[in-house]
């Protein structure tokens, strides 16, 4: 906190990856093989700032969030496509930004 109107915070996440069963040459997944296969180890940092506005009888917050600030977009279970017979990588959504506006009593 910097100040009584400034706040700052940053939060830094580390995963292993998550366990997944491999599939067959013919798309079907190896039961023999249930959940051996991980995808990577994931992390991401999030920064938030907020500004709180004090009025009569309330506080108004405003706030800025940032959701994996260097863009990593992790890598999840591959899928198995049906039509080219291949797995494809999924990745999902890397930088999220949001605002807000709270309001304490």
């Amino acid at each position: 906190m910097l100040g009584e109107k400034w706040e700052f915070s940053a939060k830094f996440r580390f995963a292993t990856g998550r366990p997944f069963t491999p599939y067959n040459p013919d798309g079907t997944q190896n039961i023999a093989l249930y959940n051996t296969a991980r995808v990577g180890v994931n992390h991401g940092l999030d920064i938030r700032v907020d500004r709180r506005w004090s009025l009569t009888s309330w506080v108004l917050v405003t706030y800025v969030d940032v959701q994996d600030v260097y863009n990593r977009k992790p890598v999840d279970v591959p899928i198995y496509n049906a039509e080219t017979h291949a797995l494809e990588q999924q990745s999902t959504i890397g930088i999220l930004p949001s605002i807000g506006i709270s309001a304490e009593f």
